[in-house]
């Protein structure tokens, strides 16, 4: 049987050293890797645990360079991890995961794990797209539940700018 391989996406953060000796204490005897940028400096404390360190091309990744991140997608997917692990969840994290090609894919924060990420670009879109509906239909249910009961919002608007409020219409023009 080969080892349990565990990828790490540190892309900054401060919590970075306590998510990997969590990792290493979860899986004492896993090879675990963290994939850092270039800018980002492990020290020898901060790495204590960490079996390898693999660099990225560049400190950070747009949508617009597709090129850069097939580049990243390849580099992580050439690792062959069983466990996936970022640090945030984004969409562009969620996305990354779902193109890890890991048997699994957690979000960690401050070493503990938050959820499970799909392992899929469907299960990734699938998963936004959810979030994105529940989100409608919390703002529809509010909407729902402030007409029902007649409350309006408060009015934000100052006096003065409102130019049918505006005092100069009230004044006699024999002023000006």
């Amino acid at each position: 049987m080969s080892e349990f391989k565990i990828g790490v996406f540190c892309n900054g953060g401060t919590h970075v050293t306590e998510v990997l000796a969590a990792a290493r204490q979860k899986y004492p005897h896993a090879n675990l890797c963290a994939i850092l940028p270039p800018s980002f400096e492990l020290t020898p404390n901060r790495a204590d645990g960490v079996d390898r360190i693999v660099r990225t091309d560049r400190d950070n990744y747009t949508v617009r360079d597709v090129k850069a991140g097939i580049r990243l997608i390849r580099q992580i997917r050439k690792e062959r991890f069983d466990l996936f692990v970022v640090l945030f969840d984004s969409m562009q994290l969620n996305v990354l995961g779902g193109l890890s090609g890991a048997r699994s894919v957690e979000c960690w924060d401050n070493a503990n794990v938050i959820h499970r990420l799909p392992r899929s670009p469907e299960g990734v879109v699938r998963r936004l797209l959810v979030r994105r509906l529940k989100g409608f239909m919390r703002w529809c249910f509010l909407e729902l539940l402030m007409w029902v009961t007649q409350k309006k919002g408060p009015d934000l608007r100052r006096k003065e700018d409102s130019f049918m409020e505006s005092s100069f219409l009230e004044d006699d023009p024999s002023k000006y």
